[in-house]
Formats: structure tokens, C-alpha cells, sequence
């Protein structure tokens, strides 16, 4: 049993060794996109839109076999769209304008150093909405006949609840003292399911983030790590 603890008790105190934690902010450009354009009745131009980013991150110890890097983060960001389908004898065309809030939870088991305080990692992102705001101006016709009214209330639940991409992220680290430092950052984020449930449910999204931060290391004294080691558990 004692030999249990003391083992527990130095993977605990060396995982600690060398990590760090991040606290960031910054700007978000989103322009919605859709890859899959097989439909010919379906047509959609999207213009980009400006948001804003919270992000928190853990950076696990370099001594890890498989260095690992946990993010979550507040997302607000918004988008235009014009998108039209349509076919023989009508068709229906939407003009909307939209801004959601996320939040955002990454997991980067990909993390690599190529230069010393170049920081770059590649992972997955799982985002849940939390709030939505949709704007837009519907137009349909048949045959002579044209329809236009104001849809914004008719889509109170336009967005997706649930969301998941990929996240690209990286960062120079500017040292101010042993365990403080600033950095720059930018990550890319490119969407693989569909922003919304309704028309034009093809839509996905892809963001780009610039971003200041701060960053602490988390290193554990080694005098006391030995002292850990020698602790008679009797």
C-alpha cells in the first residue's frame, strides 16, 4: 500500500512539471460555407462577420508521451447570408443576418515546438449554443405571384444546439519573467456540421481568431519533490 501511494504521489507531482495554463481574448472573423454544392437548385453567397473570443487553455507537461492541450471558451460570432431555392414555377429566397454565442470545449492531441516559444497545436472542438439571435427577410414566388415579409420571428430556433470542427492554433510566447509570458495567437477553426436546421440547413462555418494573452507556468519546486520522496509512511 505504501508503495502505491508513493507512486500515485510521484505521477501527480511530476504531471505537474513544466505545465502551464493560458487566459486569452481577442477578435473573431466568421464567414459561413458550404462544400456540398451538388444541389443546382440551391445558391447561397455569405459574407464574413465580426465577433469576439474568451478562451482558457491547459497546456499538460512536455514529459508527457503525448503532449495534450485542453481550451474552453466563450464565442460570440455573427454572419451574413443571401441564399435562394428555387426551381420550375417558384421558388423562395432568404436575406438573413446572424449572431450566436457558443461555448466551446478543445481537446489538442497534437502539440508541437518546431522553434523555441513557438507553440503550435492541432485538435477538435465541441460546441453547445447558448444564445441566438436571427434577423431576416424571406421572398417567395410563384409564377406571377410575389411574397415578402420579415421571418425574424418565425425563427426563434434557427441554430443548431450542437456543433463540431477542427482547430488549428498557434502562438509565439513573449517571456516577461521564468513562469509569466505574453503571447500573440491565431487559430483556425473550420466547421463540419451544419450551423442551422432550417433553410440553408447545408451551411457550415469557419472562424479565424486573433487573439493577446497571457500565460503561467506551473512548475513544481524540486526540493520539495524530493522531500515527497523521502516521507516515512510508516
Amino acid at each position: 500500500m505504501k508503495k502505491i501511494l508513493l507512486i500515485i504521489l510521484s505521477l501527480f507531482t511530476s504531471s505537474l512539471y513544466s505545465q502551464s495554463i493560458e487566459l486569452a481574448a481577442g477578435l473573431d472573423l466568421n464567414k459561413f460555407y458550404q462544400i456540398d454544392k451538388s444541389n443546382p437548385h440551391y445558391i447561397a453567397t455569405y459574407k464574413m462577420g465580426t465577433g469576439f473570443v474568451i478562451r482558457g487553455a491547459f497546456n499538460f507537461s512536455k514529459n508527457h508521451k503525448i503532449p495534450l492541450r485542453l481550451t474552453i471558451a466563450y464565442d460570440q460570432y455573427q454572419g451574413e447570408f443571401t441564399a435562394e431555392n428555387s426551381g420550375l414555377g417558384g421558388g423562395y429566397m432568404l436575406d438573413a443576418s446572424v449572431n450566436k454565442s457558443v461555448l466551446s470545449i478543445g481537446i489538442s492531441p497534437l502539440v508541437l515546438n518546431p522553434i523555441h516559444n513557438l507553440n503550435l497545436s492541432f485538435g477538435l472542438d465541441f460546441s453547445v449554443l447558448l444564445t441566438e439571435d436571427f434577423t431576416g427577410i424571406g421572398t417567395s414566388w410563384m409564377q406571377d405571384s410575389i411574397s415578402i415579409r420579415d421571418v425574424s420571428e418565425d425563427n426563434k430556433d434557427y441554430n443548431s444546439s450542437t456543433y463540431f470542427g477542427l482547430n488549428t492554433t498557434i502562438s509565439y510566447d513573449f517571456h516577461i519573467t521564468d513562469e509569466i509570458s505574453i503571447f500573440p495567437q491565431y487559430t483556425f477553426y473550420l466547421g463540419l456540421t451544419k450551423e442551422f436546421v432550417k433553410f440553408p440547413d447545408f451551411t457550415k462555418s469557419m472562424r479565424h481568431y486573433f487573439c493577446i494573452g497571457i500565460k503561467k507556468n506551473i512548475i513544481v519546486n524540486k526540493s520539495k519533490y524530493s522531500e515527497y520522496k523521502r516521507v516515512d509512511w510508516e
